[in-house]
């Protein structure tokens, strides 16, 4: 039995046991199951790669490497009491350029903090911690994950 064959019978044996099969959902899943077997010729490592694409544009995460070429719109920044004009991202809005011509993500990195079994993430901007860092472009957004303990 090829992958493909073994993958739709066990997804459509699940999707029925949770109620989904019967549903747009359910036929969605499947289709995209088999056409995302069909792209990675069947391959399962291949296929979890793509299907990674799925949360990142949720997320609303680019794809693609942020470019000069990229959209960028003027607007007024204040950081408490100094205000000038930035240039920021289109697509990714958390990416500016200043005044001066540098690029910043505003949330590169995510601070995590644990008390008992309650877990917090959140965006930090002090000098210890900071969320916001200078970057360059071509620039490829991924988050960087900072634990603190406390």
């Amino acid at each position: 039995m090829s992958f493909k064959k073994f993958l739709n019978d066990f997804a459509t044996q699940e999707l029925e046991l949770s109620g989904f099969l019967n549903t747009d959902f359910g036929k969605s899943c499947l289709d995209l199951l088999n056409k995302c077997s069909d792209f990675c010729n069947e391959d399962p490592h291949s296929m979890k790669t793509v299907l990674e694409i799925l949360p990142k544009l949720i997320d609303k995460m680019p794809l693609s490497p942020i470019t000069e070429e990229d959209e960028f719109r003027e607007e007024d920044y204040s950081n408490g009491e100094n205000k000038h004009i930035i240039k920021r991202c289109v697509r990714y809005p958390q990416l500016y350029q200043d005044m001066n011509g540098k690029y910043y993500d505003e949330k590169a990195t995510i601070f995590i903090t644990t008390v008992g079994k309650d877990v917090h993430r959140s965006y930090l901007y002090q000098k210890k911690y900071n969320s916001k860092k200078e970057v360059t472009l071509p620039y490829f957004p991924q988050q960087e994950e900072v634990v603190i303990q406390v």
